[in-house]
């Protein structure tokens, strides 16, 4: 840098020292991941999600960061939740986005229940252990929501139940059923709804 009045004693300028510092907050993510039939219907886009999936996780220190995984079609699973103490383990992230089965063993069913994989992020978050003062959710998707999950009450001696309704394909929003949990195939029959 030139020098003013310095220079009367013969120094013209002066070297100025520098130095520069990254600094990074660690973070909590859950990262959602669209596991639906969509996916592979047409062109076959599911080993792109598998290889973006594991390049993105890939973007996480190991040692400071968290990443809880949850994927969604029907429902919606965490298969990989977060850690107790910091961190996280890519290879297991990454096995389990290796046994992703978009749409569920076939199912030819196009659910798209983004709401319940939203509510599983959401709740990992909430309730992780010492939380980052960064938590972030990640949701990757081909499409619009069509299903949602909840505990319906009825009428007429049938209770409650817990499960997803799934609109129709067309503008019209009549309902498709409800999908009792943990089945995918059939609606209910004695709701009578179809």
């Amino acid at each position: 840098m030139p020098t003013t009045l310095v220079k009367l004693v013969g120094v013209d300028d002066i070297d100025i020292p520098s130095n520069a510092q990254t600094i990074r907050r660690v973070v909590d993510l859950s990262f959602v991941v669209d596991n639906t039939t969509s996916l592979v219907l047409g062109t076959d886009v599911s080993q792109d999600v598998i290889d973006r999936s594991k390049d993105f996780v890939g973007n996480f220190n190991e040692s400071i960061d968290r990443i809880a995984l949850v994927k969604y079609a029907f429902g919606a699973e965490v298969p990989v939740g977060f850690n107790n103490a910091r961190g996280f383990s890519k290879a297991t992230i990454e096995n389990e986005i290796d046994a992703f089965e978009f749409g569920g063993n076939g199912n030819p069913n196009q659910f798209t229940n983004a709401s319940e994989g939203m509510w599983r992020a959401i709740d990992a978050l909430i309730n992780v252990n010492n939380p980052a003062s960064l938590r972030v959710i990640v949701f990757f998707t081909d499409g619009a929501p069509n299903t949602f999950a909840s505990n319906f009450s009825f009428n007429g001696g049938i209770g409650n139940r817990i499960g997803a309704i799934r609109s129709s394909d067309t503008t019209s929003g009549t309902p498709r059923g409800l999908w009792e949990a943990n089945m995918v195939a059939d609606p209910i029959p004695s709701l009578g709804i179809s």
